[in-house]
């Protein structure tokens, strides 16, 4: 479903088709939060559902890089190299304060081959260490975790179809609050989707290991 057919339903729901009480800002605010509630369901039977890939140019004599937005947390930082034109390994992850400190005293460089390049965490930034000497396009890729948002009524979330109901459940939960007849069926409802995630996600997508007897074993008394 669309962002738009999702704020249909929750009016439906939550008996307002003409709105009242609740513009349809409003509900769209309680959609992202409530797809946001379904991200977080999800997170927690498969943790890589929902990673995503950025890149941002390189600025020569810049550190400082903006998080994408929503940003929760990275999975790997990665710098470009120019020749291959292929992201290298991912960056090791300092703190900022040694780093920074350590880049005062000696002034240390990296590599050509960025090596000895690592990164921290400063607020709303990634901090580079060294202090890149070069632009490069694209030059930093980020790979992590952001929080899901619908910001057009045709938007379809990124998550799996059968589960879309969930946010429209919770988000009349959120908008007649935790008590009510209504509520309660939400919740029942809610409730019986969540419990069926591991059925449309899972840790894994590798072929289960099967146990095979060890018959030498078995045969020899064991």
């Amino acid at each position: 479903m669309t962002r738009g057919q999702m704020r249909t339903r929750l009016r439906a729901r939550i008996q307002e088709v003409v709105a009242d009480q609740f513009q349809d800002t409003d509900l769209n605010e309680l959609l992202n939060l409530a797809l946001q509630f379904m991200q977080t369901a999800i997170m927690a039977v498969d943790p890589a559902a929902f990673i995503f890939t950025y890149q941002t140019d390189i600025i020569a004599d810049e550190p400082f890089y903006p998080k994408p937005a929503g940003f929760s947390y990275e999975i790997a930082l990665r710098l470009l190299d120019p020749t291959s034109g292929k992201y290298r390994k991912p960056l090791e992850r300092t703190d900022y304060n040694r780093t920074f400190e350590d880049m005062q005293n000696d002034g240390s460089q990296s590599g050509a081959d960025g090596s000895q390049v690592e990164y921290a965490h400063y607020g709303v930034q990634f901090y580079l260490s060294p202090t890149p000497t070069i632009s490069v396009p694209a030059g930093l890729q980020c790979e992590c975790q952001t929080a899901l948002v619908m910001a057009a009524d045709t938007d379809v979330p990124d998550i799996n179809l059968n589960l879309h109901m969930g946010i429209v459940y919770q988000a009349q939960i959120l908008a007649m609050g935790e008590t009510g007849e209504g509520s309660k069926e939400a919740a029942d409802a809610l409730a019986l989707l969540v419990n069926r995630i591991p059925s449309w996600y899972q840790r894994s997508a590798a072929t289960p290991i099967s146990l095979q007897p060890d018959i030498d074993y078995v045969n020899k008394g064991y």
